[in-house]
């Protein structure tokens, strides 16, 4: 997913702290520099919107990927 308001390495880490407090959610990678994040998750735990409210809620504007 695509989150913006990341600009440095405390970002990232603020952002997987956050994700990490999700049940059911994975964080495979935070890039600052990309404005990216990936997780793996459980669906009968989180879902997406979810995830992205959360990240949200911490101040960092996110963005779903469309699917193909």
């Amino acid at each position: 997913m695509t989150v913006a308001g990341m600009g440095c390495d405390h970002c990232e880490t603020r952002v997987a702290g956050v994700l990490k407090q999700i049940e059911g959610v994975r964080v495979d990678g935070v890039s600052a520099s990309l404005g990216i994040v990936s997780v793996t998750y459980d669906p009968e735990k989180a879902a997406p919107g979810a995830i992205a409210a959360t990240l949200e809620s911490a101040g960092f504007p996110t963005q779903m990927p469309v699917a193909a």
